[in-house]
């Protein structure tokens, strides 16, 4: 089953996004048009249709590991969220993929 997750950041531009995320595993990455009043300044917003949740922010923390870009935040539909640094082990990612995998992904800030 895939699930559309919006990603998003207050440093990067949607552009900056993709490009960031071009080629990961498990995901199309697509620009979409946003809802001007959630997103200021930028009126698009940056989607992954993903085939695997877990696969996917393994790879996102791998490429912020790379990068040194710091830790992603991970935001369910009913308001919950959890952070996770990228530098975290991957025998910890388990720990913050099995609380984000008992709900349902909505939103990945980086």
């Amino acid at each position: 089953m895939e699930r559309k997750i919006i990603i998003d950041s207050a440093n990067l531009n949607s552009s900056e996004i993709a490009a960031l995320l071009e080629g990961i595993e498990f995901a199309n990455i697509n620009i979409e048009n946003a809802d001007t009043a959630t997103r200021a300044g930028d009126a698009s917003v940056v989607t992954a249709l993903v085939s695997s949740a877990l696969g996917f922010i393994i790879s996102l923390l791998g490429i912020f590991k790379k990068k040194d870009l710091g830790e992603i935040t991970i935001v369910g539909k009913s308001g919950w969220q959890v952070k996770v640094p990228a530098g975290t082990p991957p025998e910890e990612i388990t720990k913050y993929i099995d609380a984000a995998k008992e709900k349902d992904i909505e939103l990945i800030t980086i």
